[in-house]
């Protein structure tokens, strides 16, 4: 792993979405990142990680609403 650099992957993982969901939070932030295999800094990934706690019930509403 590159020093002080976070995969979205990970970032992820770690907060139980999907890497496509964490891409379009990064996105949202302003955040350039092309896929989920971007690394990020730590200040980027804590940004994420943050939005991605508040974000996080809405996406499992989202997915299931369809299920």
């Amino acid at each position: 792993m590159l020093l002080g650099k976070i995969k979205l992957y990970d970032i992820a993982k770690e907060l139980n979405l999907t890497s496509k969901e964490v891409l379009e939070i990064a996105k949202k932030l302003n955040i350039d990142v092309k896929s989920h295999l971007s690394s990020v800094d730590e200040a980027d990934a804590n940004k994420i990680k943050e939005m991605g706690v508040i974000l996080a019930p809405f996406f499992l509403k989202y997915v299931f609403s369809y299920v």
